[in-house]
């Protein structure tokens, strides 16, 4: 088993040689979780916290929840999304004002559609149930990767609440990924019900 024993300061080197190759797959086996986090509380350069909000999700790593989040409000829409997409990946339950951030995010129609995607599903994840009525709408968005991402995050609530509207939804959808995650949305809530 490898130590895990790499500070800060190794960290941040690390990330910025061009000639280390696979930094990221070296940082999930070498970095404490300790470290990770003081490095995204240190920098604010945009390839250090892409690269540290992306290994601190791969280890699902609860402690940097806050952490990440703070990233939320980053004026890049790349470090919004990383860190969006490294919640989701820890998939815990949020806090109630990380929650409120992420769904704000969603419903802003100024944020990059790649983001509003990333946090469709995000809402899920992280157990965000206020999303749920914001997350039904979203079955009817133009975006069939929005679409998809509502109805997953649907099902990962068991959102009964939303089997009309699901059933509704897949009777109209003509895409296959959005009416994928419909049918595994309905089972899920389904199987939550049968408990």
């Amino acid at each position: 088993m490898i130590r895990k024993t790499l500070t800060a300061s190794e960290i941040i080197d690390l990330i910025e040689d061009p000639t280390v190759n696979f930094v990221q797959i070296r940082l999930e086996k070498e970095a404490p979780v300790k470290e990770l986090i003081r490095v995204l509380q240190t920098t604010t350069n945009h390839q250090i916290q892409y690269v540290t909000a992306y290994v601190l999700g791969k280890r699902r790593a609860r402690s940097a929840i806050r952490a990440i989040a703070h990233l939320l409000d980053d004026e890049s829409p790349k470090i919004r999304d990383v860190a969006a997409d490294a919640l989701g990946n820890i998939g815990h339950k949020v806090d109630a004002d990380i929650g409120e951030r992420l769904l704000a995010q969603f419903l802003d129609p100024n944020e990059e559609l790649y983001f509003r995607r990333t946090l469709s599903s995000v809402l899920g994840a992280v157990g965000y149930r206020p999303a749920i009525p914001h997350l039904i709408e979203a079955l009817q968005h133009d975006d069939l990767s929005i679409r998809g991402g509502a109805a997953w995050s649907l099902g990962r609530l068991k959102a009964v609440e939303a089997l009309l509207a699901l059933k509704n939804a897949l009777a109209k959808e003509t895409d296959s990924y959005p009416a994928g995650q419909m049918h595994i949305a309905l089972e899920m809530i389904a199987s939550a019900q049968n408990l």
